[in-house]
């Protein structure tokens, strides 16, 4: 359902999650055929050169990975309440990163930057875009270059 998009103390609302023209709430009421529809609605809108987009609380950042030759390292998700509805994270929050080879590590808070840096460090090394702030990654204005 739609709250396996939300971390587990946030304050956002599935309504209010904007998919296309619709919400994730409604997107998971629709019909087969209608979620289809939205995807491809969704996919297309996506804009060229994305580096990462946001999806409830999680920002995915695989866009340009090859995940057959990819770093393991690589992070493809990131956990991050969406500021639009909750406050900034407190200190001593943990923010969990998915990695391309399936394993998902934590980062404190406080570490964060320095985490982020190393990640596009190696982003980099792979010729990939640098990951932005993640809450500068809101619905509706994914990162680009």
């Amino acid at each position: 359902g739609p709250s396996i998009f939300l971390a587990p103390d946030s304050a956002t609302a599935p309504s209010s999650i904007p998919i296309a023209d619709t919400s994730l709430m409604e997107f998971a009421a629709a019909s087969p055929p209608r979620q289809e529809e939205i995807i491809r609605s969704v996919v297309e809108a996506l804009p060229e050169g994305i580096i990462a987009h946001r999806l409830g609380d999680f920002i995915f950042t695989y866009h340009g990975l090859d995940l057959a030759t990819a770093d393991s390292k690589l992070w493809l998700v990131i956990l991050w309440p969406d500021p639009a509805g909750n406050p900034p994270q407190a200190p001593g929050a943990r923010i969990c990163v998915g990695l391309a080879d399936g394993t998902v590590d934590e980062v404190s808070v406080e570490q964060f930057a320095a985490a982020l840096a190393k990640q596009n460090a190696a982003r980099a090394a792979s010729d990939l875009p640098p990951i932005p702030d993640p809450a500068t990654v809101l619905h509706g204005a994914p990162a680009v270059p």
